[in-house]
């Protein structure tokens, strides 16, 4: 018969790593929330070739288009 081993240092390091991921979790949920935000300021790059239009109307639209694809709408 196999001699049975005191599991209670692997139980120690299972709730150990259990808390670390938790944690990591956290701020990985952070970060990304960080991220995203910041990409929405970023907004696009656009070729020179691409006219630049300064009429409200289009910044309008422009602003409602984004707003709408970001779900405020």
């Amino acid at each position: 018969m196999q001699k049975k081993e005191d599991a209670t240092e692997l139980q120690d390091k299972s709730i150990a790593l259990k808390k670390q991921t938790e944690e990591a979790e956290v701020i990985k949920n952070e970060l990304e929330s960080k991220r995203d935000k910041t990409m929405v300021v970023i907004g696009n790059l656009v070729h020179d070739s691409v006219p630049v239009d300064n009429d409200e109307v289009c910044q309008h639209y422009a602003a409602t288009v984004a707003s709408t694809a970001m779900g405020s709408a």
